[in-house]
């Protein structure tokens, strides 16, 4: 994998409260990986965009779960298959910018 310029702020013991939230100004990044980074991404907390993505990620989950009371398990299956697909294409866009 390629390493990013920004590496050395995410190196940065500083910029991870608790090890586990990153917080840098400094890193135009909104989603970063996490350490280590097998473990997957996480969110740049210092930047205004986090909170809209997961405010957005939240929605997209409770919507689903708040319908399915309200709506037959054929549509709800084909919307829960929309939002799965839409996570996995979401991914994989995002590790193709990365390299």
């Amino acid at each position: 994998m390629k390493t990013s310029p920004y590496d050395t702020y995410w190196n940065e013991a500083e910029n991870w409260k608790w090890r586990l939230i990153y917080v840098c100004k400094e890193d135009p990044r909104v989603i970063v990986p996490k350490k280590p980074k097998w473990a997957g991404r996480t969110l740049n907390f210092a930047h205004r965009k986090s909170f809209l993505v997961l405010f957005l990620t939240i929605l997209a989950v409770a919507i689903p779960l708040a319908l399915h009371g309200h709506i037959s398990n054929v549509i709800w299956w084909i919307l829960f298959s929309i939002i799965i697909a839409g996570i996995i294409v979401f991914y994989y866009c995002f590790e193709l910018s990365e390299k």
